[in-house]
């Protein structure tokens, strides 16, 4: 009778305790890594008439423009560049700061080149990547790195 009643109680604690739900703690400083809906139109977008120095005529509109959309992914953007008749399609992932991104674009300081960054909790352009169209082509390259620090600073 007594290993009836003691398996009877174990069961019944291995039955409560699986019943028990998991709530998972999300911090208020994180953020989802998946989006709920996906905007179709480009959250930034950078156009300017292609000019070149040795080409001083309007016989072709050639355009050098860039153009980020949002994807599924939180931190993850499409990048489309448009270079005279050249499309170029790239992805741009930015970091994990723990706050929402806001995507920007900004004039370069060469000719035909753009900056892509984001604003920072301030409003502040955060240079990430640089475009450059030149005479040697497309260049795409990363000019600033970003990470969040679980240390305090020294006071």
């Amino acid at each position: 009778m007594k290993t009836n009643f003691c398996y009877a109680l174990l069961v019944s604690i291995i039955f409560v305790s699986c019943q028990n739900e998991q709530k998972k703690v999300i911090a208020s400083d994180q953020i989802s890594l998946k989006r709920t809906t996906v905007n179709k139109e480009p959250v930034a977008v950078f156009e300017q008439k292609y000019t070149n120095s040795t080409l001083n005529n309007d016989l072709n509109d050639w355009r050098f423009s860039i153009k980020l959309y949002e994807t599924p992914k939180t931190f993850w953007y499409k990048m489309v560049i448009v270079d005279k008749e050249l499309e170029v399609r790239d992805t741009v992932v930015f970091p994990d700061l723990g706050m929402e991104m806001i995507p920007a674009l900004k004039k370069g300081h060469e000719p035909n080149s753009c900056l892509v960054g984001f604003l920072d909790k301030q409003g502040n352009f955060m240079e990430y990547k640089k475009v450059v169209s030149g005479a040697k082509g497309l260049k795409i390259k990363q000019t600033q790195s970003y990470y969040l620090s679980s240390k305090k600073a020294a006071e």
